[in-house]
């Protein structure tokens, strides 16, 4: 009988006791992550180079990664990137180029340049300025490829500092980039080499009846120090990117000025022609200019050394699985300052 009490006692105090919701049951935290990861590849003909990288996004900070490899300059690039979100964004780089026959003067050479980078950046002022400075350590080596014996190899450490104004319009679509690019070899117990560069760009884009677009870029580089310059140390002018219808990096200089006009009209728009995943959106005609010169401080004052191409071509813009935007250009070029054929360029760019 007592037990039956006791036991009758317990069930009304269990039943007196309030329930518990699931929340006060278990408290389980779970903190929201998210990160991007952006795949960049770039496939250019008949310079042959391609260009291929990765950007993963975190909350606070940014991972990149880049290679470039052209087959017939034997070029090799590696970048290796992080990058911390703060009120000054700072980075550190990790990097490794490598020529293994580069051309000056009619001789090729064998080079590399390897080092590590730490920079420093200012959040964007009034949201069109920023300043980006940068240490940097690096190991090289220089060598010609032939019977005579020249070789050049040691660490040199370099600062850079960066001015940039971007200024954009999106009501009317005109957009306006500039920069200021100083680059100073510190002298010191590990390098001889002193000297400072100064480059300039500038990029102005206007939209025209609503679709169409013309641009007008430029960039400049000169020497303002050269108390002790490395033989590898110059500007070269050629190919895609940089003059159409010559041959990549087929000018060298001490100084460099080239300027690109580019007029694009939206022939299609809109297509959503689709063959089973794959989606055709819009067609693009493009026309453009380029003219520019290297050389010495006296050779850039004459007029008839400046080289000038021409060309023309489509793009053709895809969305694959509606996610996966890229884009293949056709194009042909032609020198007009010699007497090659016409160039035909193909690219294959994912945006």
């Amino acid at each position: 009988m007592l037990s039956f009490f006791l036991a009758a006692g317990l069930n009304l105090s269990l039943a007196e006791e309030p329930k518990k919701s699931e929340n006060e049951i278990m408290q389980v935290r779970v903190k929201e992550i998210h990160f991007f990861v952006t795949p960049t590849f770039k496939f250019v003909l008949p310079d042959t180079s391609i260009k291929m990288g990765i950007v993963q996004d975190f909350d606070k900070s940014k991972l990149e990664g880049s290679t470039e490899y052209n087959y017939v300059y034997s070029k090799m690039n590696y970048l290796v990137k992080y990058s911390l979100n703060f009120n000054f964004p700072v980075s550190v780089s990790l990097y490794d180029n490598i020529w293994f026959e580069r051309i000056f003067e009619k001789r090729k050479y064998l080079q590399r340049n390897r080092g590590v980078r730490v920079g420093l950046e200012t959040p964007e002022f009034l949201q069109f300025f920023r300043v980006k400075e940068s240490i940097k350590r690096e190991t090289y080596y220089f060598a010609a490829l032939d019977e005579s014996v020249s070789t050049d190899g040691g660490t040199i450490n370099i600062w850079d500092s960066v001015l940039e104004v971007n200024i954009k319009d999106q009501l009317q679509g005109n957009d306006f980039l500039a920069s200021a690019h100083f680059e100073k070899g510190l002298p010191g117990n590990e390098s001889r080499y002193n000297y400072l560069y100064l480059n300039i760009d500038a990029a102005k884009s206007f939209t025209i009846n609503g679709s169409d677009r013309f641009s007008i870029s430029a960039d400049a580089g000169y020497v303002l120090e050269r108390y002790d310059l490395p033989a590898w140390k110059r500007y070269s002018l050629g190919g895609y990117d940089s003059l159409w219808g010559y041959r990549v990096d087929e000018f060298y200089g001490d100084y460099r000025f080239k300027c690109r006009f580019r007029y694009d009209h939206k022939i299609f728009d809109n297509i959503g022609f689709k063959v089973m995943l794959m989606e055709l959106t819009s067609v693009n005609g493009f026309i453009l200019i380029d003219m520019g010169n290297t050389g010495d401080i006296w050779q850039m004052q004459k007029l008839d050394r400046y080289k000038t191409g021409a060309g023309g071509g489509l793009e053709i813009n895809l969305v694959y699985n509606k996610m996966n935007k890229f884009k293949l250009s056709v194009a042909l070029a032609q020198a007009i300052n010699g007497n090659s054929v016409p160039t035909f360029y193909f690219v294959y760019d994912i945006l």
